[in-house]
């Protein structure tokens, strides 16, 4: 009974019924002009991130994020700390990039971060540039 319960009176919630609303609603050049700048988006993002030193990913396959191994970089030291996990390396992220990423923990990964490209291309740009700069600082300590 709890079972039939949850799935009756269980639903997305409100935000989701409209986004999905609006969705449907799109006409299918309105839809595949917006799947098609999220491929450059993430075509973008993955080309930087793969030509960072100590950063690679795979070319996601959907979705709006992409998961980057920052397994050489674990074990380093910058400004004075050690970075030991995702985490580590997201505040650092933040402090000496400003740039937000999510730690790999919180997806059962100890050594990726996952970054969105739900952005403006030019925010996507600046992002990563400042994450480059970061990253190249980080990788060239021993």
């Amino acid at each position: 009974m709890a079972k039939i319960q949850s799935h009756t009176t269980s639903n997305p919630c409100s935000i989701s019924q409209e986004a999905g609303c609006a969705a449907l609603a799109m006409n299918e050049q309105e839809l595949l002009a917006m799947r098609h700048e999220f491929e450059k988006r993430r075509d973008f993002v993955h080309a930087a991130i793969n030509q960072m030193p100590g950063l690679s990913a795979r070319l996601p396959g959907g979705a709006f994020y992409i998961f980057a191994n920052i397994a050489p970089l674990l074990g380093k030291t910058f400004a004075g700390k050690t970075i030991a996990s995702p985490s580590d390396l997201v505040h650092l992220f933040i402090e000496h990039a400003g740039v937000a990423l999510v730690g790999g923990e919180a997806f059962g990964s100890r050594q990726h971060v996952r970054l969105s490209y739900a952005n403006s291309m030019e925010n996507l740009q600046a992002a990563m540039r400042q994450l480059g700069d970061a990253v190249a600082r980080i990788a060239n300590i021993s």
